[in-house]
């Protein structure tokens, strides 16, 4: 029986690599997560691809924090109807 990557209690290495972000997320099912970490014991490779992204999470965590500009939201907005309306065949710019 197939199940999004899991096959019978054996998770293909493909599917493991797609869910290792969801998975340190804790956005996973209470079965996902038990699958997965049995996967990271019997696979050194997906392991590795654990490990590589927790340590990325980590140095991003470490950046420093950046304050968008005041007037950001309102940019955007613009730009989004801007985008809106031509693709309604609008007004163009």
């Amino acid at each position: 029986m197939k199940n999004d990557g899991i096959v019978a209690n054996r998770m293909e290495c493909w599917s493991v690599k797609q869910r290792v972000s969801a998975y340190l997320d804790d956005a996973v099912s209470a079965e996902e997560r038990r699958l997965l970490k049995g996967h990271f014991n019997g696979c050194r490779e997906c392991a590795l691809e654990s490990e590589r992204y927790s340590a990325l999470r980590e140095k991003l965590r470490l950046l420093p924090k950046r304050t968008p500009p005041a007037d950001l939201t309102t940019r955007l907005r613009v730009v989004a109807s801007k985008v809106r309306m031509e693709s309604f065949g609008g007004a163009s710019a």
